[in-house]
């Protein structure tokens, strides 16, 4: 049985193809028009996803969707002043879930602003940044580049890689395994990099991406 420390750490590898960063020497200077209170945006807090929520913080004052798929509902948040990480899951999931499985029901919205530097410099090379990403990627050909709202985007469908157990440098086991379908979209006038993903069709992702306003 898996830990929650474990889960969540799993949870976040998933989406290392989307949130992958390069440190940079710049920054980003904040002001108040970068931040709002936590109690403006009144989002969930039930701990499940993260336990560090404090609740008289800052929040990045980012883009949320407004459209997600029927039948989701938000489920839990986590924040701080450079992001925010919203997770949706289906109303009949909600007596399934478990420390185990509930990444396979999440839908997970993650808005990060330029406060971060790494975040500032995947914003600054816009539509170059998914660019580069595609080249390196091993399943390149699979990733779709496209614009939402006039903002450069990249996505992916639902599918399939191997997933491949060591032991003592030998491999003891292959798997084929599913990973998320996953939209990322760089918006240079908010300074913020948005990502989702989940079981879904590639469109209902866009969707959700092309819904982002300010609270």
């Amino acid at each position: 049985m898996m830990s929650k420390s474990n889960t969540i750490l799993a949870i976040i590898l998933v989406f290392t193809g989307i949130l992958v960063a390069y440190m940079a020497s710049t920054s980003y200077n904040a002001d108040n028009k970068s931040m709002v209170d936590a109690s403006a945006v009144n989002l969930p807090f039930k701990g499940i996803m993260h336990n560090n929520n404090d609740r008289d913080t800052k929040v990045a004052q980012v883009k949320l969707p407004t459209y997600i798929p029927a039948g989701y509902h938000l489920y839990d948040s986590a924040y701080d002043e450079s992001i925010v990480m919203l997770y949706y899951i289906p109303a009949w999931a909600e007596d399934k879930i478990s420390e185990e499985g509930i990444s396979n029901y999440l839908l997970t919205f993650v808005a990060e602003h330029c406060l971060e530097p790494a975040v500032k410099e995947k914003v600054d090379k816009g539509e170059d940044y998914f660019k580069d990403y595609k080249a390196r990627s091993q399943r390149g050909d699979r990733i779709q580049l496209f614009e939402i709202n006039g903002n450069p985007a990249m996505g992916w469908e639902v599918g399939k890689k191997n997933s491949i157990t060591m032991l003592d440098d030998k491999i003891i086991n292959v798997e084929e395994v599913e990973y998320k379908a996953g939209v990322a979209m760089i918006d240079k006038d908010g300074c913020a990099y948005y990502s989702v993903s989940a079981y879904l069709p590639l469109d209902e992702l866009k969707k959700i991406m092309a819904s982002l306003e300010k609270p």
